[in-house]
C-alpha cells in the first residue's frame, strides 16, 4: 500500500517509540506527525532519513 500512495504521514504518540512492530523503513515516510520530545532518537532518524517532523 505504501508504494502505491503519494503521501505517506505516520501518526504517533511518543509513547510508540521504540516500537516493536516494524512497518516500513524510515525512508518510506514522507512526514512523521508525533507529541514525542525532539531529543528523542527516532525523531533525529526520521530527520537524518529527510522525513518532515511535526511535533504538537
Amino acid at each position: 500500500m505504501i508504494a502505491a500512495c503519494d503521501r505517506v504521514v505516520l501518526l504517533a504518540d511518543a509513547a510508540k517509540f521504540p516500537g516493536m512492530a516494524k512497518v516500513c523503513d524510515p525512508g518510506d515516510l514522507d512526514v512523521v506527525v508525533t507529541n514525542a520530545p525532539s531529543t528523542l532518537p527516532a525523531c533525529a532518524a526520521f530527520e537524518e532519513a529527510g522525513v518532515e517532523v511535526v511535533r504538537i
